[in-house]
Formats: structure tokens, sequence, C-alpha cells
């Protein structure tokens, strides 16, 4: 009887540690954002939910699994996950100094030492790219057409995929969302 009982236990158990395995892997799903005390909050950021604010930044609104819509910029929050892809608050114009105002960049590479991050922002032709380099929160230099093979073999060679693709291919400038994805394809971090 007390082997019933244990192994009846023990069913029970299991199957609440797979209930909060299967929620665990729901929110990873989940888009998401991290508030400036580290508290993350799930839920779901649609195409709806962006905005490019008259200040010049970055707004998303969520709505979490119980309806409540909240709108998260770089003054309640530091990092938003959406569409699979991490942003972080970073300085709009890091190489002007640390005046500068803050605005959410995508993550497109990232090392145990290094970032690069990209900043999109609306202008007269559509979308203007930036991407800049970071060591920490330490500006390195701005990526640009001129200097981006240099500067991503120099921060990100390690990843023989990196190196292959500048092998194959000398101007990458216009497709380094491409190098991030060969980053990532290739485990290199």
């Amino acid at each position: 009887m007390k082997k019933t009982i244990s192994t009846f236990i023990l069913i029970f158990i299991s199957q609440f540690s797979l209930f909060s395995q299967d929620n665990k892997r729901e929110q990873e799903k989940q888009d998401y954002v991290v508030t400036l005390n580290n508290d993350t909050i799930y839920g779901s950021i649609g195409t709806w939910g962006i905005s490019h604010t008259s200040w010049g930044g970055y707004a998303y609104r969520l709505k979490t699994n119980d309806g409540n819509k909240t709108k998260y910029n770089v003054d309640n929050a530091k990092i938003v996950f959406y569409n699979g892809r991490i942003c972080e608050a970073k300085p709009k114009k890091p190489n002007k100094g640390s005046d500068s105002k803050k605005d959410f960049m995508y993550i497109y590479i990232k090392n145990s030492k290094y970032t690069l991050y990209c900043y999109a922002v609306p202008c007269a032709n559509g979308d203007c790219i930036e991407y800049f380099l970071f060591e920490g929160d330490k500006f390195i230099d701005e990526v640009k057409r001129s200097n981006h093979k240099e500067l991503i073999l120099k921060y990100f060679g390690d990843c023989d995929g990196i190196v292959e693709a500048f092998k194959t291919k000398n101007n990458w400038y216009g497709k380094l969302g491409e190098l991030s994805n060969i980053y990532s394809n290739y485990k290199c971090k």
C-alpha cells in the first residue's frame, strides 16, 4: 500500500513539473519587456504595438495575457523582446557623448565581450539604419560601409562563419542582418 501511495504522489508531483516546464516554454516564445526595476512582463506586441514617438524614440505597447495594455519606452524599460529579437536601451548617438538620449536598438551580433547594435529610425527615404559597436555599456565605434569589414572581423572574427562569409563576399554592409544569422547558426559566442 505504501508503494502505491508513493507512486501516486510521484506521478502527481511530476504532472506539476511538466506543467511548469510547458508554461516556461510558452513564456520563452512570448514577447516581453524588462522594466527598469528588472521585472519581466510577458505578453504580445503586434505591429499595432510599435510607434516612433514625437521625441524621436520607440515605444512598445505590450498586451499581457490578462488583456492589459501598457506602453513601454526607455523611461520605464531597458529591454524589449519582440518578434524573436532583443532590443536594448542605448544612447541614440553614442559617438556624441553621454548626453545622447536613449532609444531601443536591436542586438545584431553579440559575443561574450562585444555587441553590434542596429538602430533604425524613420526618415524621408524609409528607415535610416545605423550600426554601433559596444563593449558592455562603452561605445567603441560606429560601423559604416567604409569600415564594416575591418570592425566585424576585428570584434567577431573568432567565428569561422563570419570569416568564411567575408571570403565569399567582400561587402556585407547592407546585409549585416544576414551576418547576424550566420553568427547564430555557427553558434559562435
